[in-house]
């Protein structure tokens, strides 16, 4: 977890910031989305976030432990699984720099992140180090009982590290039939420490996670 929590509650239709401030509407940069884990250890400890590896593929829930469910904390719909499958979203705020963590759960979240998350991959195919500058919107999806509510990340600007743009490589020309084409890889720029981004007059400073999680490479492109 890093900085405040934000949660998104279909019932009311408010984004809440430790449960307490409501959201609604803020505008974040999106450093990084990542796939994982939220554990809540039966002995009713803090929880904990087990993120993937980026690059690597999403453990199935057989691969971790606590699987006898006479042992599990009894919820609202009975026994509660201490692993529970989560989206995460780290953010900051571009004028101030405070963090922020959205995590999610539901199918109305992960269908939020994902489209999100699509739109990343296109803008880098073009330009590698975009970052979303989001604002903390809703809408309606379908269900097998009606319309639901579930987040949505309107995306109303994208920045850069530096305030720099980093268009992707050319690629190399066809060369002669009996020469192998040369093949072409980009990789983007994954400097550690402290990451500075700017758009215009907005600036964001974040720091690399005690987690690992480094802002600047965060694993967009292969966490779905």
């Amino acid at each position: 977890m890093r900085g405040s929590p934000i949660t998104y509650n279909a019932a009311d239709r408010n984004y809440w910031r430790d449960r307490v401030d409501v959201a609604n509407g803020e505008k974040l940069v999106v450093l990084a989305c990542r796939r994982g884990y939220q554990y809540w250890p039966l002995d009713g400890s803090a929880p904990q976030l087990l993120l993937d590896e980026p690059g690597a593929p999403h453990p199935e829930r057989s691969a971790f432990g606590d699987q006898d469910e006479s042992k599990w904390r009894d919820g609202p719909n009975g026994p509660t699984d201490p692993y529970v499958d989560i989206w995460a979203l780290f953010c900051a705020n571009p004028d101030t720099g405070a963090e922020s963590t959205f995590i999610t759960s539901t199918a109305g979240g992960f269908m939020a992140v994902e489209i999100l998350v699509e739109e990343i991959r296109k803008k880098r195919r073009r330009e590698l180090d975009a970052y979303p500058l989001v604002r903390l919107e809703d809408t309606k999806f379908p269900t097998r009982y009606g319309l639901n509510n579930r987040p949505h990340f309107a995306i109303v600007d994208w920045v850069f590290p530096g305030g720099e743009h980093a268009p992707a490589p050319d690629l190399p020309k066809p060369a002669p039939a009996s020469v192998p084409p040369a093949s072409a890889t980009a990789t983007p720029p994954t400097p550690g420490g402290r990451a500075t981004i700017t758009s215009g007059k907005a600036k964001v400073t974040a720091e690399a996670a005690a987690s690992g999680v480094n802002p600047l490479d965060d694993g967009v492109p292969f966490d779905l």
